[in-house]
């Protein structure tokens, strides 16, 4: 897998890899990928999902009928 490559092809073993997907509204899609890619879910496990909101906005958000 290349995330597993580090620099000139040395394998580098990760402890944990954080992706952040800042504007996404809907994660399913990405946390998918860690179950029918199966070179991902080889060298990968989903171990959460975190979830920010902003606090400030998020009951306009929701008031007018945003996810």
């Amino acid at each position: 897998m290349d995330a597993k490559l580090g620099v000139r092809n040395r394998v580098v073993d990760f402890d944990h890899v954080l992706i952040e997907t800042t504007g996404l509204a809907d994660p399913p899609p990405v946390a998918q990928t860690f179950f029918v890619d199966e070179e991902m879910s080889e060298f990968y496990r989903l171990d959460a999902i975190v979830t920010v909101i902003d606090t400030k906005h998020a009951g306009q958000h929701l008031d007018e009928g945003h996810p």
